[in-house]
């Protein structure tokens, strides 16, 4: 089979030191990527040609208005003006109509691969753009020739051979970044070179170029945006989690889901925002439906990839909350990773939901109800306030109760499902049926609202985080409704026959790159011996040298408040009577 040569490289480092969207660094040490450029919606190439076709024009109408305007014959140069913007409305138009046949040539994609590495970057056609370009500029030249327009052939011959544009790094004069079209403006003293990137990449890209161009112009504001953009990037530190400024992410650093910890979690300035990103069975799950079980954790570069799998042998008829799994055996990946300013989390599964549980199978995204009473959330272009209590109409859903699977793994006492089930008492007596637990998710809320961008208090900048889904649709759940210890739970299904990347989702929360938390005091929970000197610990969020203001870091130290640290007798006396007393009554009771 033929390889594409317009693919990315497969062979890359094991630890890049940038994996973005479409970014890789290759093992020749060059960042390679591709990058399909709407033409309909990106007109940066149309503006660049009217801009050079306008300033030839303006040149031959500056020659042949000299003379009148040296002259002081306005008369004539006013009165021409009209038959000029006739002429650059008719230019406009032909271009406009002659921009849309090319894209139309192109597929309405105008595909390029770039390599840059530290001396400079390429912008090269893929092999398809370059047989288009090729046979435009045939088309271009053979007019010319038709009609004895020499330059027309020229231009045609430039267009056909012209496919490729280096811009060396050393002679770069300006750099005019434009985030909207996703376009980075590479300027030379007789060369301009256009960069297209995803937006997700877009920062990295920009602040590299800007870092190997000695002689770079840059304005300020696209200067402030790009160092902005940096100081929200997230980076995998040495403690396994993400960080940019106040806002870390974990992902299955700890594991109790049935307790709202564990997976995906988002801190915020010291709050826990939102936590328990993970797939589950039901849309408000509560501490008696199943849970996964964690197999593996590791880090991968600059990402996290958490296997776990359903079901969990150990929990099923069993302990103290015996659940029921249903019966579906699954391995899944879960993988967290910077991408731009946010966190993209995918999911990827070994086999497809059955369809007894389509509808059901989700991954949940669990929010902290104690933060966001009475506050707004976004879906969209619908607005709401997140209740006090819940009110959302009720919603019957299929059980997942007629297809238990056979799990039991024969370890500690199996619990009797008739009574979980409420069709029987400790006793042994049958009442009929009435309240269980393991249906308390047949009946839950209806959606607040269904959408593909949630945004949770854009009113606080401190607790402003979005979610996009980048697969199927976002539904936003009240928790509460079948669960007195529910949260609000934003979730979105499994789509049917979905494996690779069943579930993508762009978590982007808003950074605080100034906050720090405020110094703690810490003193023993175990108590002191009797001669025990007495010291206490306070904890400081603190920065020092090699640090930054993106990425700093906890310090347990004595030394970080050595004014504090001063001896108290009177205060020691006490703590050693007090202790002393606590032996007496202790050998007292033996």
């Amino acid at each position: 089979m033929k390889k594409n040569e317009d693919s990315r490289p497969d062979e890359q480092l094991e630890s890049p030191k940038y994996n973005g969207k479409e970014v890789r660094l290759c093992t020749d040490g060059k960042y390679r990527w591709t990058y399909p450029m709407n033409m309909l919606t990106n007109p940066s190439v149309y503006i660049t040609v009217c801009k050079i076709f306008g300033g030839i024009g303006l040149v031959f109408w500056i020659v042949g208005y000299i003379g009148p305007i040296f002259r002081g014959d306005w008369d004539k140069v006013v009165g021409d003006l009209k038959w000029w913007g006739v002429a650059v409305l008719v230019f406009l138009v032909i271009s406009a109509f002659a921009y849309m046949i090319v894209a139309a040539q192109y597929g309405w994609k105008y595909t390029v691969k770039f390599t840059m590495d530290e001396n400079g970057i390429n912008h090269e056609l893929t092999s398809a753009g370059k047989r288009h370009a090729k046979q435009i500029g045939r088309a271009v030249a053979g007019g010319g020739v038709l009609t004895g327009n020499v330059g027309r052939v020229g231009q045609g011959m430039m267009i056909a051979n012209h496919t490729s544009l280096s811009s060396d790094f050393k002679v770069v004069r300006s750099i005019k970044p434009l985030r909207r079209w996703s376009t980075i403006k590479v300027n030379e003293p007789f060369a301009k070179n256009q960069i297209y990137t995803t937006k997700e990449d877009f920062d990295f890209v920009l602040d590299y170029i800007r870092k190997h161009c000695p002689k770079v112009k840059i304005a300020v504001i696209a200067l402030a945006t790009a160092i902005s953009g940096q100081a929200q990037t997230f980076q995998l530190n040495d403690d396994g989690y993400f960080n940019a400024g106040g806002t870390d992410v974990m992902a299955f650093s700890d594991f109790y889901p049935e307790g709202h910890q564990g997976g995906v979690c988002v801190i915020m300035n010291g709050q826990r925002i939102a936590t328990n990103g993970d797939i589950r069975l039901e849309a408000t799950p509560g501490q008696w439906q199943p849970v996964p079980k964690q197999l593996s954790r590791k880090a991968e570069g600059n990402r996290i990839v958490t296997t776990l799998c359903y079901p969990d042998s150990s929990r099923h008829l069993t302990g103290f909350n015996p659940m029921v799994y249903p019966d579906w055996n699954v391995n899944y990946t879960v993988s967290v990773e910077p991408q731009g300013k946010g966190i993209l989390v995918t999911v990827d599964l070994d086999t497809p939901v059955p369809d007894f549980l389509l509808g059901k199978v989700g991954f949940n995204l669990e929010f902290f109800p104690g933060y966001l009473f009475g506050k707004p959330w976004i879906m969209d272009r619908q607005s709401g306030i997140y209740p006090q209590q819940p009110n959302a109409p009720l919603l019957q859903v299929a059980t997942n109760r007629g297809h238990d699977g056979n799990y039991f793994s024969g370890r500690g006492l199996k619990a009797d499902l008739a009574q979980l089930d409420g069709l029987r008492v400790s006793d042994g007596s049958s009442v009929g049926t009435s309240y269980s637990p393991l249906r308390a998710d047949d009946i839950i809320a209806e959606p607040y609202a269904v959408g593909s961008k949630f945004t949770s208090r854009p009113d606080d900048k401190s607790q402003k985080l979005t979610v996009e889904s980048l697969t199927g649709p976002l539904k936003l759940y009240d928790g509460r409704m079948n669960h007195n210890n529910g949260w609000f739970v934003l979730r979105s299904e499994i789509a049917k026959g979905a494996t690779k990347g069943a579930v993508r989702w762009l978590i982007t929360p808003e950074v605080d790159v100034d906050w720090r938390y405020q110094p703690v005091i810490q003193t023993s929970q175990t108590g002191y011996q009797t001669q025990q000197q007495k010291r206490i610990v306070i904890a400081s969020h603190i920065i020092t040298e090699g640090a930054t203001l993106a990425n700093p870091y906890w310090e347990y130290s004595r030394k970080a408040h050595p004014t504090l640290q001063v001896e108290d007798p009177e205060f020691d006396a006490w703590c050693d009577r007090v202790i002393e007393a606590q032996e007496q009554a202790r050998n007292a009771l033996r």
